[in-house]
């Protein structure tokens, strides 16, 4: 499938944020949203992140993520939009087989 998504994090002073998840419709149930959420969380991990946050704001064309933090484990934050995962009490996720995360640009 090509260049089929872009992550921007944003490290914080204990967490991480995903500042923008961008992911084509076209490979949604296939196994690209484990792998990417998996190398987000190792990131995350690496810097020394207590938390990954995520923000999720509803539009009329991203109803098939409306789920996809709370999948893979964050709940529902008091702050308009987020939701968090505490990294240090949950297992890290797990890289499906299927998929290769191409590494760009780690700054």
């Amino acid at each position: 499938y090509g260049l089929i998504g872009i992550v921007v994090l944003r490290l914080l002073d204990e967490s991480t944020r995903v500042d923008s998840l961008l992911l084509s419709c076209r490979v949604l149930g296939r196994n690209v949203e484990e792998g990417l959420m998996a190398y987000i969380e190792e990131r995350a991990r690496a810097r020394g992140a207590r938390h990954l946050i995520g923000i999720y704001h509803a539009t009329a064309k991203n109803g098939l993520t409306a789920g996809l933090y709370p999948r893979f484990g964050f709940v529902k934050s008091c702050e308009d939009a987020a939701f968090i995962r505490n990294l240090r009490d949950q297992a890290p996720l797990i890289y499906p087989t299927a998929v290769t995360i191409e590494k760009m640009n780690e700054e």
